[in-house]
């Protein structure tokens, strides 16, 4: 299945709203999800259905080209000057908007108040709680879904249905990344799973050490977190598709195994998300998680 907006499988919700605002642009809109529900391909859709044409080259539409305050207040400066199809809607893309610092959030919402005439905002983020509120409030908010399991047969009809299975537990759904796990055999999901089996198959005493001997003494913290991040990503997965098989196979035995893994890994994965101790985070980690 290739990348790109005209194959992406949408939740039929996800679509009636991109078609609704894309039909009749009023004001701004914001964009969230999950960072596996490819936010850009989303972006690329609802430009597609206002430009059809013209999408690449259509002076009418600017991207910020950094997540910072200078780049955001050039970009708003320029465009009180520079001339554009004044008939036609100007389109504003700002992805990541969550990665503003709260003095640019704020930038950001007093152009969103005020905005400049026939200019509309296009906000994305995986992250909307790090995003004001008020940023919100501004703007009509559309969340995306995962895709019905029946479009994602439709666009993979090619693959072993038995394969297309794990590819489908092991990434939740969602398509840009279910197409990574069939398609490339190094892409990150592959090199997250491969910490997660690896890191099943050692003792407490060896998993402790995998953990902490990941990053050299002089690495950052932040070194650390990005592995133990990648490691829970490969082992929710992993935990994820072995209990949809199993319930598949209707093992009751390892049904219990898996769904304990599981809960115990997604907890442990919000616990990471919520910026907890990751050194507690590793070390429950190693002493709950069964084999």
């Amino acid at each position: 299945m290739p990348n790109n907006s005209n194959s992406y499988p949408f939740h039929p919700r996800t679509l009636e709203f991109l078609k609704a605002y894309a039909s009749n642009l009023r004001g701004s809109v914001f964009i969230q999800g999950f960072t596996d529900s490819n936010l850009s391909s989303t972006v690329d859709y609802l430009i597609n259905e206002i430009y059809p044409l013209e999408k690449d080259q259509h002076p009418n539409i600017y991207h910020l080209p950094e997540s910072s305050i200078q780049a955001l207040r050039n970009m708003m400066q320029h465009l009180i000057k520079a001339a554009f199809v004044s008939s036609q809607p100007r389109l504003i893309i700002i992805d990541n908007c969550h990665q503003l610092n709260l003095v640019a959030q704020n930038a950001l919402l007093k152009n969103l108040e005020e905005p400049i005439s026939g200019t509309h905002f296009i906000l994305t983020s995986d992250q909307p709680h790090q995003v004001l509120a008020t940023i919100k409030s501004r703007c009509q908010v559309i969340t995306m879904r995962k895709p019905l399991k029946r479009d994602i047969w439709l666009n993979w009809s090619d693959q072993d249905n038995r394969i297309l299975n794990q590819a489908y537990w092991a990434t939740d759904g969602w398509p840009i990344l279910l197409e990574s796990y069939l398609q490339e055999p190094n892409s990150l999901i592959h090199q997250e799973i491969a910490l997660g089996k690896k890191f099943l198959q050692l003792k407490l005493a060896d998993k402790l050490h995998y953990i902490f001997a990941s990053t050299t003494k002089s690495a950052k913290d932040e070194d650390f977190v990005k592995f133990l991040k990648s490691l829970i990503q490969g082992l929710y997965r992993i935990s994820r598709a072995s209990l949809l098989s199993m319930i598949q196979q209707q093992n009751m035995e390892k049904i219990l195994i898996w769904q304990n893994n599981f809960l115990i890994v997604n907890t442990l994965k919000t616990d990471l998300e919520n910026q907890l101790n990751p050194k507690i985070i590793a070390l429950n980690l190693s002493l709950k998680l069964s084999t």
